[in-house]
């Protein structure tokens, strides 16, 4: 146990949350999903692996359809919202947490060992879809499907496959980080580019040519978005309602979250930025929400991490997915 805790404390946990739903399909239970940068991903090697494991994967947050989930900086998992599949019930024994993906109306983690653990509608620890991985450093959640990132930075997904979406190319080689969507996955590779696969109908599997290396990539319904090594922010695919149109403001960017057809980003300064539609208003940033560390657009709210490690969530509420408990703003 001291030698898999050694590794993981020298593992960067790069989470990954996803929103998307089959393109061209009513949107059902939208999944969510978020990439977030968190502290430079280029000074990694100047950081102790101390001081980068604990300011990176201690303080999560992860939106799906109508829920939220945290990661406390004690590695306990506070979960909100809508609870029809027990997505928002935290298992009890839960402790350790690295990292946390929820999609849909399901939630999967890794804790301090590496191993994941699963509840809500798709997943649950009697089925655990990577019991037979190992240890893994990444996970992510699709629609009906999950991605994981194992040790030796090779991708393996699980999972419905109607699109392609789980069958990884036999090309990819190792990875820095993978984003599980419903139709579409990408991953960043180890020499930073992307390569995606999957659902193409809007030619989100496509990365533009002169993309060029990138730092984090968020996939949404039926388009992507990158973060480039200038920290400028390149979307591609599907534009409806302008969720893969970053606003001419923008700026440079530390984080990007997509969804089924809102985005929003973490700006240079800390503040954030939503666009896209704004049903719920889920892309009108409260007035008092100061500086943020970790942002996740769901399926008709967003919510974010302060700087002070407190929670803030705004748009839609009619399952109580932005109603934080107490303890935690």
């Amino acid at each position: 146990m001291k030698k898999i805790t050694q590794i993981f404390n020298s593992i960067t946990i790069i989470m990954i949350v996803t929103f998307l739903t089959l393109s061209g399909c009513a949107i059902e239970e939208p999944v969510s999903f978020t990439t977030e940068i968190g502290p430079q991903a280029e000074d990694k090697d100047r950081m102790g692996p101390d001081e980068h494991a604990s300011s990176v994967t201690k303080t999560r947050v992860s939106t799906g359809h109508a829920h939220t989930c945290f990661i406390q900086v004690d590695g306990t998992v506070w979960c909100w919202g809508d609870d029809q599949y027990d997505q928002s019930s935290a298992p009890t024994n839960l402790d350790d947490v690295q990292s946390i993906s929820s999609a849909g109306s399901s939630n999967c983690v890794i804790v301090l060992d590496g191993d994941v653990r699963c509840w809500g509608g798709t997943y649950n620890d009697l089925n655990n879809p990577f019991a037979d991985l190992g240890i893994v450093h990444t996970i992510s959640i699709g629609r009906d499907y999950i991605c994981a990132i194992k040790l030796d930075n090779t991708v393996q997904c699980k999972g419905e496959n109607n699109y392609g979406q789980s069958t990884p190319p036999t090309n990819l080689g190792s990875v820095l980080s993978i984003s599980a969507g419903t139709g579409h996955s990408c991953a960043i590779k180890s020499d930073s580019t992307v390569q995606c696969w999957g659902n193409n109908a809007y030619s989100q599997s496509n990365p533009p040519m002169d993309l060029g290396p990138i730092l984090n990539i968020s996939v949404g319904e039926g388009y992507t978005c990158a973060i480039k090594t200038d920290r400028t922010l390149r979307c591609w695919g599907y534009d409806d309602y302008g969720r893969a149109s970053p606003p001419a403001d923008l700026g440079p960017v530390k984080s990007v979250s997509t969804s089924s057809n809102h985005t929003c980003a973490i700006k240079s300064d800390d503040t954030v930025k939503c666009w896209g539609y704004n049903n719920g208003g889920k892309t009108e940033t409260p007035v008092n929400l100061g500086a943020v560390i970790s942002i996740s657009a769901g399926g008709d709210h967003t919510c974010a991490i302060k700087s002070d490690n407190t929670v803030k969530c705004w748009g839609e509420n009619n399952r109580g997915q932005t109603t934080v408990p107490i303890e935690l703003q």
